[in-house]
């Protein structure tokens, strides 16, 4: 064992607060798999902040696959082998094949999910599916013979897993999530999320299934309740720009919180006034001298001011050589606003299905609580016999 982690072992054994070090040690899945037999931690990859995917296999023995953990959904679906030729989505991503596995079992009805560039089909199928760790048995799900449009084909994971109320499921399928639940695989049905803001590094956040993870956040949760079960929904009571500059949302409207979503969505009316306040153009940029003078836009959520600063907000990227600064708000011609993972990525997320709540906390890694300095007490104790300097 290096140096280096010894010195991050000592440092969180003198201090359970602000231990700086990041500890890529080699039995960091043994440190995941003491802390409860019903938890499960998926290790998200970030690609620029505006997808975060995760591992998943399926079958036996296992076929690997990413995917998108959606909020706004509740199916599973994974490219098939038997995708027709002409699905190019198909043909650069990863493929479920039924013949290789032991534990299929054939469906065979079909399956149809709307999104806003077109229909993704195929076929419902069935086998044990393997999520952060946790085996679900006999979970349905699609396999996708055609991939609308463009969007798949550049995409760095496989398939979406919704995570949504079951409500959203096409065709009845009961989602994974509720799987864990009825097969008793968790602790509590609750999962949260920690999303990383960090570009260049390996650790682009984490989804906790059961539970809540401790040193991913700081402060006290605040909760929030799901007004309508379906999306993760809930009401905003209002939102403003700077010192009360600009309110909108006037007299509280819906609002989701949605991983499938890169942006804050809102109407298009709110938008362009937002816009305005900021000093922004039509097309919400900025001039990058003067992103540090720029007001907080806060939202208010049953009575707690969620805030984020300029720097949360504003979105760097450079074309031919030059730095652009835009607003990370777009408009829509919905009323329902939409706080994706611009939001979420400042702010640690419990989504309590048992209690129909979610809940938000400051995110960041910055404290290891007692119960992980315990487990990573044991954890040096037991591999000191091996340790070489």
């Amino acid at each position: 064992m290096s140096k280096i982690y010894m010195i991050c072992y000592v440092l969180a054994i003198v201090s359970l607060e602000n231990v700086s070090c990041r500890m890529k040690i080699p039995f960091r899945k043994r440190l995941v798999n003491l802390q409860s037999q019903n938890q499960g931690h998926e290790l998200l990859t970030n690609y620029q902040n505006v997808q975060y995917y995760g591992n998943i296999s399926i079958g036996t023995p296992p076929q690997n696959f990413t995917v998108l953990f959606d909020l706004s959904s509740a199916n599973l679906w994974i490219p098939s082998k038997n995708c027709v030729k002409t699905n190019l989505a198909c043909l650069t991503h990863h493929k479920y094949d039924s013949s290789l596995s032991k534990t299929y079992t054939p469906n065979g009805r079909n399956f149809t999910i709307f999104y806003g560039t077109g229909n993704i089909t195929g076929y419902l199928s069935s086998d044990v599916v393997t999520i952060a760790g946790i085996t679900i048995s006999n979970q349905t799900f699609a396999e996708a013979v055609t991939e609308p449009g463009v969007v798949f084909v550049d995409s760095l994971y496989d398939g979406i897993l919704g995570l949504g109320f079951q409500i959203l499921a096409v065709d009845g399928a009961v989602p994974p999530f509720y799987n864990m639940i009825n097969q008793q695989l968790i602790a509590q049905p609750i999962f949260s999320i920690y999303l990383s803001k960090n570009k260049t590094e390996d650790f682009g956040g984490e989804i906790m299934f059961g539970g809540t993870d401790e040193t991913k956040y700081n402060g006290t949760i605040r909760y929030i309740p799901v007004s309508q079960p379906g999306y993760w929904q809930f009401l905003m009571d209002y939102g403003y720009v700077g010192n009360m500059t600009f309110e909108f949302c006037n007299n509280s409207c819906q609002a989701i919180a949605d991983t499938g979503t890169s942006l804050i969505v809102g109407p298009q009316q709110d938008i362009n006034l937002i816009y305005k306040v900021l000093g922004a153009s039509g097309q919400g940029f900025v001039n990058c001298s003067t992103v540090d003078s720029l007001p907080a836009v806060h939202f208010v959520l049953n009575g707690y001011d969620f805030l984020l600063n300029s720097s949360q907000y504003i979105q760097l990227s450079d074309m031919n050589g030059n730095t652009y600064c835009s607003v990370g708000f777009q408009g829509t011609t919905q009323q329902l606003w939409i706080l994706g993972d611009l939001f979420l990525g400042n702010y640690y997320s419990v989504f309590d299905m048992g209690n129909k709540q979610i809940g938000f906390a400051l995110g960041g890694i910055n404290k290891i609580s007692s119960n992980s300095f315990i487990i990573l007490l044991t954890l040096i104790l037991s591999n000191l016999v091996w340790m070489k300097f």
